[in-house]
């Protein structure tokens, strides 16, 4: 009995991705916790953003509003949380997904978005309560929206990210390519008995 270089192949794939995939989920949760490489990286535009779109949107002139800024604002990187999905193996590709999101309370005069975040509020332009100065360029209660995450959605570099994680990783892949070969072997060796 024999087997081909391309059964080979595929038997080595797929031991060495379910050997990867969990190395690689620690090392992106790591990554992208408070203090990981990968949210410095991403927390650091999230708050260009804030300080271009909404501290940068109008001067305050209301006396009664005081923005909390990186104290407790959303332009606060420890308010920036990155929540990643276990990945998969699908094919060829390992995936992963997540969601970022801005976990800042709206402050004493923000109505909030209902669900005790701030982030919803500016990002659609709703909810603001206060009255506006009659010369104020926006009147009444309504602001325009502003999507902070716009610095992020420009200049996110994917493999920039991708890059951090393999530096993470670079010194178990051997012994994962070991480990993923000699399973490889044993199978198509067991396969032919």
């Amino acid at each position: 009995m024999a087997f081909s270089l391309e059964d080979f192949n595929n038997v080595y794939k797929k031991h060495f991705a379910e050997m990867l995939l969990p190395v690689l989920q620690e090392a992106i949760q790591t990554l992208c916790a408070d203090g990981g490489d990968i949210w410095d990286y991403i927390s650091g535009l999230v708050v260009q953003g804030v300080h271009r779109y909404v501290y940068g949107a109008y001067h305050n002139e209301m006396p009664y509003y005081v923005r909390r800024g990186s104290s407790g604002g959303l332009g606060d990187p420890s308010n920036v949380v990155i929540n990643i999905a276990d990945g998969a193996i699908s094919g060829d590709y390992i995936n992963f997904s997540g969601e970022m999101i801005n976990i800042t309370p709206p402050g004493q005069t923000d109505k909030g978005s209902g669900d005790g975040m701030l982030e919803p509020q500016v990002i659609g332009g709703y909810g603001y309560s206060y009255p506006l100065p009659r010369h104020h360029r926006y009147r009444g209660d309504f602001h325009p929206p502003r999507d902070f995450y716009q610095v992020y959605d420009e200049e996110y570099d994917q493999t920039r990210a991708w890059q951090m994680v393999l530096n993470e990783i670079q010194d178990v892949l051997p012994e994962i390519h070991e480990n993923a070969l000699n399973e490889a072997v044993s199978e198509l060796l067991s396969s032919m008995k």
